[in-house]
């Protein structure tokens, strides 16, 4: 394969999917660097240490990130709102991630199962490495919120 691919997703999926797989690669990290060196005091205490927990709050987080990203950002085909809307919107965006974030916290382990810290280690490489593999097929560049490549 040779050169960029283009993905036939609209502007705003294609960040949630890209940042979606950041945060899981970063969280499973976390996640697991946690488990590793706590994970006796985490299992009890209802921390939202489990593999739902890291799923949403990582599809949570790309989409409200993505969201907070075109507020920013607006595409060139779309009026730019005004500071005020554009604070605000962003400041309720990330309460709302936060809450969600709590609220993971309180699924139970049944349905939320906290897996071994290795575990965790290999999730956030293996996200990782599709976190790359994405961003090659897709041809966003760029920071954290990197938008999608120059049309060439």
């Amino acid at each position: 394969m040779t050169g960029v691919q283009t993905c036939a997703l609209p502007i705003y999926w294609l960040n949630a999917l890209d940042t979606g797989i950041l945060f899981l690669a970063m969280f499973g990290a976390v996640f697991g660097f946690f488990m590793l060196f706590n994970g006796s005091k985490l299992e009890t205490n209802g921390a939202p240490y489990g593999v739902v927990s890291l799923i949403l709050t990582a599809a949570t987080g790309g989409l409200i990130f993505s969201y907070i990203q075109g507020l920013i950002l607006p595409s060139a085909n779309k009026p730019k709102r005004p500071f005020w809307y554009r604070l605000i919107a962003m400041i309720l965006a990330i309460l709302a991630w936060m809450l969600i974030y709590l609220g993971v916290s309180f699924i139970p382990h049944t349905v939320n199962p906290i897996l071994p810290g290795w575990a965790y280690i290999i999730i956030a490489v293996l996200a990782f490495v599709g976190f790359l593999y994405e961003r090659r097929i897709t041809g966003i560049t760029g920071g954290f919120f990197g938008g999608p490549a120059p049309k060439k």
